[in-house]
């Protein structure tokens, strides 16, 4: 072997090593896809920690209320929502939960990435049926090779079905 052909085989391993060290370093859509089907699943299973677990320590949640639900925009911390969520559990027997329409764009370098989605819920609470359907629009970014969720934005669609009989 050639001295030549010695450096274009070391430039050729530092490429592949480099690419393969570069894949760690960047969100994907299978990392981000991963990151939601876990967080689809503590939902199920209404686990809040596992659920915040997928959030920055600093991220913000905010949720704009429709107007027959008074309207409000709520900004809560990852703790403030952690809360909320055990607190809506609590209250309420029954639930179905499902994620539909994803998108997730990741920007050129790899670090951030956007997901936007649409999940339809609903429960029962006091006699009654409450569905919602959510604009999901989520900051995500890569940190200690993993992505978290930075800022969730949710703009809440609901519908109140009548009591039931019994």
């Amino acid at each position: 072997m050639t001295h030549r052909n010695k450096i274009f085989g070391l430039l050729a391993a530092l490429l592949l090593v480099a690419t393969a060290a570069h894949a760690e370093d960047t969100l994907t859509e299978k990392k981000i896809t991963a990151m939601t089907d876990a967080i689809e699943a503590a939902v199920r299973r209404q686990d809040a920690g596992a659920i915040v677990r997928h959030f920055a320590p600093g991220a913000t949640i905010q949720i704009v209320m429709p107007p027959n639900a008074g309207g409000e925009t709520l900004t809560l911390s990852v703790k403030q929502y952690e809360q909320m969520l055990r607190e809506g559990w609590a209250q309420y027997s029954q639930s179905t939960y499902r994620v539909e329409d994803a998108v997730i764009e990741i920007s050129a370098d790899g670090q951030t990435a956007r997901l936007t989605n649409t999940t339809i819920e609903a429960i029962q609470m006091q006699g009654r049926t409450l569905s919602s359907r959510t604009r999901e629009d989520l900051s995500v970014a890569l940190v200690n090779g993993r992505p978290v969720i930075t800022k969730s934005v949710g703009r809440v669609m609901m519908e109140v079905g009548p009591a039931s009989q019994r």
